[in-house]
């Protein structure tokens, strides 16, 4: 079974490297944008919302240790987590007036996962994870070209509650549980790339927490609009997420990842 490793070195490289070529689209997009003539006169920006509910059909994968129970492994597809879903809501906001904005994202699940493969002398393990990512950012439009680049910044609330349960084999029954909430600064960069009026493709990454292995979270998104009339935008793509954490009873090495489904209203 696949087991993560430590990569933090490795989203914080990707990351730059997004950055480094974003910068390299930009600059001659905002060097032509500045050769054209200026208006004397500029209507005042408008303000933007947009309000964007999707669904995620992200799996599960990863490592998780509970107090002093030994590590388990978790390998869920989605369709596991469906199965196993009790509750789940996803949904995007975003408001923007001329460069600048504000973006907030909700993530929330509460599943169940069992396994017969456990330690020796046990019977079977049992795992909850209430999962609940919160993200609010500021953004900073850097180009006004026909490719819009957009630098982001801000915190990711993120609070788990788990509950590894090992039933009885030759050696009687065990079970532990920690809840743990934590919040990680991040910063990333988001390019829009205009296929026609109606298509555009979307790139998205962030790298946060910045205390090592201890408290690590990068967040990689790709995927393509279609903007069904000027209040609706259909949305989908494949999103992938890695939260490391080490603090307390909790140690956690898990990544999400999937495709995802959505539709932005504008107003």
């Amino acid at each position: 079974m696949y087991r993560l490793r430590p990569i933090g070195r490795t989203a914080a490289t990707l990351l730059a490297a997004t950055l480094l070529a974003a910068l390299a689209l930009a600059s001659p997009l905002a060097a032509q944008g500045s050769q054209k003539p200026v208006a004397t006169e500029t209507a005042p920006p408008k303000w933007q919302f947009e309000l964007t509910p999707y669904f995620w059909l992200a799996g599960i994968s990863g490592t998780i240790k509970v107090g002093r129970l030994p590590s388990q492994e978790v390998d869920a597809s989605f369709g596991d987590i469906l199965s196993n879903l009790t509750f789940g809501i996803m949904g995007t906001a975003e408001v923007r007036r001329g460069r600048f904005g504000l973006l907030a994202d909700a993530l929330y699940m509460n599943l169940t996962e069992n396994d017969t493969t456990a330690p020796p002398g046990f019977g079977g393990t049992e795992a909850n994870i209430k999962q609940g990512l919160y993200t609010f950012g500021a953004t900073v439009r850097a180009t006004r070209g026909k490719v819009p680049v957009d630098f982001v910044a801000g915190g990711r609330y993120a609070n788990i509650s788990s509950t590894l349960s090992l039933t009885a084999g030759a050696l009687p029954a065990r079970s532990a549980a920690a809840s743990e909430g934590w919040w990680a600064p991040f910063i990333g960069v988001r390019v829009l790339l205009p296929l026609s009026r109606k298509w555009e493709l979307v790139g998205y990454g962030d790298f946060g927490g910045f205390d090592g292995y201890a408290n690590t979270q990068w967040q990689l998104l790709g995927g393509i609009n279609f903007n069904i009339s000027k209040l609706v935008v259909a949305k989908v793509g494949y999103r992938y997420i890695d939260i490391e954490y080490i603090k307390n009873e909790l140690n956690q090495d898990l990544a999400y990842g999937g495709a995802y489904l959505g539709a932005g209203f504008r107003f």
